[in-house]
């Protein structure tokens, strides 16, 4: 019954939010040649089309609103499988520019103070070289953050908030999406995911009370090693606000089509709502449309 109040309360805002034209609505005719590609906790995403060919990503919500969200569709999987694919070919300009995609669509997040609370390689997507953050189902307004909140017991250990581990009533904020990012810098300059040597049963344990972490990998600048380092800091109040990774990232590279400007409308509060928040230098794939 509770679940039927909740998907009733869903449908609703989705209708409050048509009218107000915040999002977009298409007929699901007006997509074709639906094929499963993926499947989650939340969702079950397919490719398909619309009318005139342009490939798109559906993800049905487990749900039950019989709603659809229609996204960017991204042809080069997910960042695990890219690094596998393409790892031996990539330049540490690629490499600095794949982590300053990331460190961007996290800034976006954070200006908007929504958290993740679910990034690991899995979550971010790879569209032209372009890096996307997805699967937005754990995400929430820090407003609306609890302590009993499932996403503090799940998600993939290697990539979660230690105090997490230590703690279950530990709230995940700002600072716990660091420390992902952290995570996943490091796992930009390796050919290989975090821990794949490390026996599971106890890797949560050493993470969060031995401070286990990845050794650097050889030829990696230091000031990136230091940097990632102080992003996976054990304690909190020691890693970096999103805002100071983006601008020291943005510093390290040599991307010279990215002006003052541009940095200046990213890391100020006041300037955000002229920010693309699909493309934020980077393609950030957070649509929100919808098709019923």
């Amino acid at each position: 019954m509770a679940d039927s109040s909740q998907n009733q309360k869903k449908i609703e805002n989705i209708f409050q939010k048509l009218e107000k034209e915040d999002i977009s609505y298409f007929e699901y005719n007006e997509f074709s040649k639906p094929i499963p590609i993926s499947k989650g906790g939340f969702g079950i995403v397919y490719k398909a089309e619309t009318n005139d060919k342009k490939p798109v990503a559906l993800k049905s919500l487990i749900d039950n609103t019989g709603y659809v969200m229609v996204l960017e569709y991204a042809n080069e999987g997910n960042l695990k499988e890219y690094l596998e694919k393409k790892f031996d070919s990539l330049q540490w300009e690629n490499k600095i520019q794949m982590a300053l995609d990331i460190t961007c669509g996290l800034l976006c997040l954070h200006l908007r103070n929504i958290i993740h609370r679910d990034l690991h390689s899995k979550n971010i997507l790879v569209n032209d070289g372009k890096l996307l953050i997805a699967d937005f189902g754990l995400s929430k307004q820090l407003t609306e953050v609890t302590s009993n909140s499932t996403s503090n017991r799940m998600g993939i250990i290697e990539y979660v908030e230690p105090q997490c581990i230590k703690c279950v009533n530990y709230v995940k904020d700002k600072r716990s999406d660091v420390y992902s990012l952290g995570v996943l810098l490091w796992e930009i300059t390796s050919d290989r995911p975090p821990f794949c040597t490390v026996e599971r049963d106890m890797l949560g344990y050493h993470i969060s009370h031995e401070n286990l972490r990845e050794e650097p990998i050889e030829s990696t600048p230091l000031e990136y090693q230091q940097l990632y380092q102080k992003c996976w800091d054990g304690d909190p109040e020691k890693r970096p606000k999103i805002n100071q990774i983006y601008k020291e990232i943005l510093s390290q590279s040599n991307v010279n089509d990215i002006s003052e400007q541009s940095e200046d409308s990213l890391v100020n509060n006041d300037s955000f709502d002229n920010l693309n928040i699909q493309s934020c230098q980077s393609d950030l794939c957070i649509k929100t449309e919808l098709v019923l």
